[in-house]
């Protein structure tokens, strides 16, 4: 480590100090840097120790999280049951499937396998219309849900919650 400081140097090692300004002297400094540097590890602050990660994830993000597995699995049976869906669906279910990984990676759980829903879809109406209306009516209400997490959680879970209900409308609206 190299320190970029003045280092006053007398012309003769036996000459009595120069009065003027304090100096600064290397082993003050790298005692000061030191000290801080155990009072930093005293109170737990260091590169090691856990953030807000490490504090239990709250309800409302395991709210939106059981929203998120529940619309994925409306989707997919949505495109078994609707195969030339496919296309207009797929993006929306890669969507969810991403939230569901970013939830599960912020609430301090493994991303795999995924949760199983805690509700299973009804059955899925054969005309593809109604299916895209159930589907919608599907994301607005987890909009809802979503939005007022948001509003609940701490501030840290804000931005991720926010995107995921601004996302979930915007799915409302693609399936209109």
């Amino acid at each position: 480590m190299v320190f970029t400081c003045r280092v006053h140097r007398d012309a003769t090692p036996s000459s009595a100090p120069v009065p003027g300004p304090a100096r600064l002297r290397r082993r003050s400094l790298l005692g000061a840097a030191g000290g801080g540097l155990v009072a930093l590890g005293a109170a737990g602050c260091g590169p090691f120790t856990g953030g807000p990660a490490t504090a239990p994830a709250p309800a409302e993000l395991h709210q939106v999280l059981a929203g998120a597995v529940t619309l994925v699995s409306w989707y997919q049976a949505t495109l078994l049951a609707q195969p030339g869906l496919a296309d207009r669906l797929g993006p929306l279910l890669a969507d969810h499937s991403a939230h569901v990984a970013a939830l599960l990676t912020a609430a301090g759980q493994p991303t795999s396998p995924a949760p199983s829903p805690t509700a299973t879809p009804s059955a899925v109406p054969g005309d593809e219309a109604a299916a895209l209306a159930q589907l919608r009516s599907a994301e607005q209400a987890a909009q809802a849900v979503a939005v007022d997490a948001c509003v609940a959680a701490p501030a840290g879970y804000a931005a991720l919650l926010g995107s995921i209900a601004a996302c979930r409308a915007s799915h409302a609206e693609a399936l209109a």
